[in-house]
C-alpha cells in the first residue's frame, strides 16, 4: 500500500516537473528528488516510485540527500545538484529557513522546484505535492483515543524543528479534553532536572486552535496548516514582545527566566 502511494506521489510530482518545460522531452533530462534521511525505509520506498516513474517517462532521476536528517547537509547536496543544471527538482524541506534563498535560486535560473511532504511555502516554489498533517495528527489523535480508553500516557517521537511533523503534532495536541496541570506535572519534573533541556535552553511552546507557537532560544516558530515561518529576536524587546503578543502569555516572567538560565549556563542570552 505505502509503495503504492509514494509512485503516486512521485509520479505525480514528475508529471508536474515535465510539463513546465514544455511538451519535447529526451533521455538526457534529470530530475533529482533531495530528502532530508535518505537511508531510512520511508525514503527508499519513495525513490523505488520515483525510479520507475522515471522509466516509465524515459527520463532519468536520482535521489540524494543526508543518511539521517541534517537540514545543513540537505542544503549543501541542493547547492550541489543547483550546479549540475538539472531539469527539475523535487525536495522534501527539513527547514524551509534553510533551503529558502536554494529553492528561489532554482527557480530564479529557470529550474522548476515543488515540495513533497513538507513545505516551504514562503519561497518561489510552484506547489506542494504532500499530506495535511494537521488532519493527519487529528485522526492519529482519535486512533489513541480510543485504543487507550481515555486513560496511559503518550510519547510522541518527532524531529525539532521541521515544519510537517509539528503541524502533525500541533494536529495530535489540540484533539481531545484539555488537560489539568497534575497532567503534566511528572513530565515537567523530570524535565527540569540537572543538565536537562529546560535548564540549558530556553523553551516555549503553545498549542493555538490555528496554529502552534514555539519559542527557542531567541528564534521564534509558527506552525500552521500548509505555512510555517520563523523570526529571530534580536534584543530583550523582541523576546518580551513575541512573548506577549505571539505567545499571548503577557504574565510569563520571561525576563527572571533569562536571568536563571544566564546563572546556569554562564552565558550571555544575546551575546553575539
Amino acid at each position: 500500500m505505502c509503495k503504492t502511494v509514494f509512485a503516486s506521489l512521485l509520479t505525480a510530482s514528475m508529471l508536474t516537473l515535465l510539463s513546465c518545460g514544455g511538451s519535447q522531452h529526451s533521455a538526457d533530462e534529470k530530475y533529482y528528488l533531495v530528502a532530508t534521511s535518505v537511508k531510512i525505509p520511508y525514503w527508499q520506498q519513495a525513490y523505488a516510485g520515483l525510479s520507475k516513474a522515471a522509466a516509465q517517462l524515459q527520463v532519468k532521476a536520482e535521489m540524494v540527500g543526508p543518511d539521517v536528517y541534517d537540514p545543513k547537509v540537505e542544503h549543501a547536496e541542493f547547492q550541489r545538484i543547483l550546479g549540475k543544471k538539472p531539469s527539475g527538482i523535487m525536495v522534501q524541506v527539513g527547514d524551509p529557513g534553510v533551503l529558502k534563498e536554494d529553492i528561489d535560486a532554482a527557480i530564479g535560473q529557470g529550474i522548476p522546484v515543488i515540495t513533497i511532504d513538507s513545505d516551504a511555502p514562503a519561497t518561489k516554489r510552484l506547489l506542494f505535492i504532500g499530506t495535511d498533517n494537521y488532519k493527519a495528527g487529528v485522526m492519529g489523535a482519535e486512533v489513541l483515543l480510543d485504543k487507550l480508553h481515555g486513560k496511559g500516557n503518550v510519547v510522541v517521537y518527532t524531529i525539532q524543528g521541521q515544519a510537517n511533523l509539528n503541524e502533525r503534532l500541533h494536529g495530535y495536541t489540540v484533539h481531545g479534553p484539555p488537560r489539568s496541570v497534575d497532567f503534566f506535572k511528572e513530565t515537567i519534573l523530570d524535565s527540569y532536572g540537572q543538565g536537562m533541556t529546560f535548564t540549558s535552553c530556553l523553551r516555549i511552546t503553545r498549542f493555538f486552535e490555528e496554529d502552534t507557537v514555539e519559542l527557542r532560544d531567541r528564534t521564534l516558530f509558527r506552525y500552521g496548516t500548509g505555512c510555517a515561518t520563523r523570526r529571530t529576536l534580536m534584543n530583550p524587546y523582541d523576546l518580551r514582545s513575541a512573548v506577549d503578543n505571539d505567545l499571548a502569555m503577557p504574565r510569563c516572567p520571561i525576563g527572571e527566566a533569562i536571568e536563571t538560565l544566564e546563572r546556569l549556563t554562564r552565558k550571555r542570552f544575546f551575546e553575539t
